[in-house]
């Protein structure tokens, strides 16, 4: 087999590679003693990623944050301030077609 490249030896500690470059990224392992230590290093890091992050613990973090409603943006506050300011009567010639640019800018209705 040609050259082992390092996404190949991922792919193989994890399974992922089909059935005759699986095969064959074996043989070259077995033959190889740097290749042996990479698939060593590989899987004692999947080991102490496992150990810091176990799997129930991580997948129950991914479903509270899916659950969660986003966190405002710090573009929406400037949106709603800079509307909030420009809004008030008697600054800056205020008028009903400010407000409803202003609005629409916001992605709101127009009072």
């Amino acid at each position: 087999m040609a050259e082992i490249r390092e996404w190949q030896i991922e792919r193989f500690v994890l399974g992922e590679l089909p059935g005759a470059e699986q095969q064959a990224v074996a043989r070259a392992i077995a033959e190889d003693p740097a290749l042996r230590a990479r698939v060593a290093a590989i899987e004692a890091s999947n080991r102490e990623i496992l150990a810091a992050h176990p799997p129930r613990v991580a997948a129950s973090v991914i479903r509270d944050r899916i659950a969660a409603p986003p966190p405002p943006t710090a573009a929406w506050g400037r949106r709603v301030a800079f509307a909030a300011a420009a809004s008030r009567p008697g600054t800056r010639r205020e008028t009903a077609s400010t407000r409803a640019a202003l609005w629409a800018f916001i992605g709101g209705h127009p009072c």
